[in-house]
């Protein structure tokens, strides 16, 4: 049992450090992106710093993946689309650039400060983290971002957190060691890529109080089909020929 829960324990960690390992890789994107649209000197400085981190996350990954084993990327891209690549470094880069481009679509050109907000979540934390009876590990996450937002009163800023996607995760280890061998990403809730807004609930009460007052007029408006003639027809019969049975 204990080393059971040793062996959870670290599989657990790895989720995590997979989870950060993600999130430096977008926020490297995200400099990217930022870099794009700087100036000459700035790009430079940029370039430095992504190179750099891009390093620390391969080396963060290394620790985190078996080199032993294929190992195995598996999600649809932030909008529903199937990734355009096999290999599964070359889908979370993918993914990550997918999910900017929804990002700018959705929220216009976001200043680099926001962007680079951008985190993992795991829901109720570290506990949030179960296993099945063969070891595989399954969780929900979150991706957010903050927003800043004025506040009319005060007159000062606030962030506020805005929730990308929201999805299902599990993951896979090799029998030789904690390391992944697979991950999957099932989102739940895409709310960067939808531009729908969905009805709050006071909303949503009216519309079912105005759908059932139109369903109660038109319960109104139609006549009944049922006919109540040949019932009279019968009472009529029965009193011309007095009592007794009719056939």
């Amino acid at each position: 049992m204990k080393e059971e829960e040793e062996r959870q324990s670290q599989r657990r960690q790895i989720v995590q450090d997979f989870f950060s390992a993600r999130q430096s890789m977008l926020l490297d994107r995200v400099r990217q992106h930022v870099n794009d649209q700087s100036s000459d000197q700035a790009r430079s400085s940029c370039e430095k710093r992504s190179h750099a981190s891009g390093e620390r996350v391969r080396s963060n990954l290394c620790n985190i993946i078996d080199a032993s084993e294929s190992f195995d990327f598996e999600s649809l891209l932030p909008g529903g689309a199937e990734p355009d690549t096999e290999d599964a470094m070359s889908k979370m880069i993918e993914w990550d650039q997918a999910l900017l481009e929804s990002i700018a679509r959705n929220f216009g050109n976001l200043g680099s400060d926001v962007l680079s907000s951008v985190a993992y979540e795991i829901e109720s934390g570290v506990e949030g983290i179960a296993f099945n009876k063969n070891g595989e590990v399954f969780c929900r996450a979150e991706l957010s971002l903050r927003l800043p937002s004025t506040v009319s009163k005060e007159g000062q800023f606030k962030n506020v957190k805005k929730i990308l996607l929201s999805g299902v995760c599990s993951a896979k280890f090799s029998s030789q060691s904690q390391r992944l061998v697979s991950f999957k990403w099932t989102t739940l809730e895409d709310r960067c890529s939808s531009g729908r807004k969905r009805p709050a609930p006071e909303d949503a009460g009216s519309s079912v109080s105005q759908q059932s007052r139109e369903t109660l007029g038109s319960q109104l408006v139609h006549p009944s089909v049922v006919s109540l003639d040949h019932v009279r027809h019968v009472d009529s019969d029965e009193n011309q020929q007095g009592p007794g049975m009719s056939i």
